[in-house]
């Protein structure tokens, strides 16, 4: 049985967890407030140095590179919080031996929403939006995080507050979801005709997370897992590989070959 470690990084604390089988099934778990990253960064990795996991998943605040190939890879760059621009997470984190993969803190949950939520195997894409110390939005689309220039941003419009507010923050209260719901429908006026998109199904369009404040350590080991997937088919591959070169020529060979590779290709559709 797999086990990932998950590490989710926000602007208030940062959440650390280790799961067995299932990104969900979370076995322990501990939180520390984001501090500088050297203090922050320090107790994570007291917490795991003794920890066993196969992978490693981190999903943090933003803006940051997602880029394989970039230089700045694994870093948190322009972020407006004090002592946080241009750090290296996953440099300071992992040391090579794992497979790790990096995103943000909300392309991560929406990567488990879309993997273990979707409606149906029909649904190609997802978008998730949380509200926390601040407010970001996350997208699947194909069943991949989207990235492009960056990575979706959709939270930095301060909305106004009212007296009444407090410090909970309109933005989180579930009491809103009907009212967003209702707007949704009245803006669309029946110009999208689908059965969600309706006054008796919208709820299950429009729905909070079944992992509530978990959602986000949910993401972060998500990638943990799509992180030891895909380093085994490219292990499995490269022992295709191996053997072709070793087996060079013959119409069996192409034929096994083949069959492998469409193998390694099924294996990488994700669920």
């Amino acid at each position: 049985m797999p086990t990932y470690l998950g590490i989710e990084g926000g602007g208030t604390t940062w959440k650390v967890a280790i799961a067995q089988g299932k990104p969900d099934n979370i076995v322990e778990s501990i939180r520390f407030d984001t501090t500088t990253p050297d203090e922050t960064f320090g107790k994570i990795k007291e917490w795991i140095k003794d920890k066993t996991y196969d992978s490693i998943g981190i999903a943090t605040f933003g803006p940051l590179d997602p880029k394989l190939s970039s230089p700045t890879y694994g870093h948190i760059t322009s972020t407006p919080k004090p002592g946080w621009k241009n750090v290296d997470v996953v440099g300071a984190l992992t040391d090579g031996s794992k497979p790790v993969l990096f995103d943000t803190d909300v392309n991560a949950p929406a990567l488990a929403e879309y993997t273990y939520h979707r409606s149906s195997p029909t649904q190609t894409s997802v978008a998730y939006i949380t509200v926390g110390t601040g407010v970001g939005v996350g997208l699947v689309i194909n069943g991949k995080t989207v990235h492009g220039l960056v990575h979706p941003e959709g939270g930095h419009v301060a909305p106004f507050r009212l007296p009444a507010d407090g410090l909970k923050g309109v933005l989180n209260r579930t009491i809103l979801y009907p009212k967003i719901r209702a707007k949704t429908l009245e803006i669309l006026k029946g110009y999208i005709v689908h059965p969600l998109l309706t006054p008796a199904h919208i709820h299950d369009y429009i729905t909070p997370s079944e992992w509530g404040d978990n959602a986000g350590i949910v993401g972060a080991l998500t990638l943990a897992q799509v992180a030891l997937e895909e380093r085994g088919r490219a292990n499995l591959a490269y022992k295709i590989w191996q053997w072709v070169d070793t087996n060079k020529g013959g119409l069996v060979t192409g034929v096994v070959a083949g069959a492998a590779a469409a193998a390694v290709a099924v294996m990488g559709r994700r669920k």
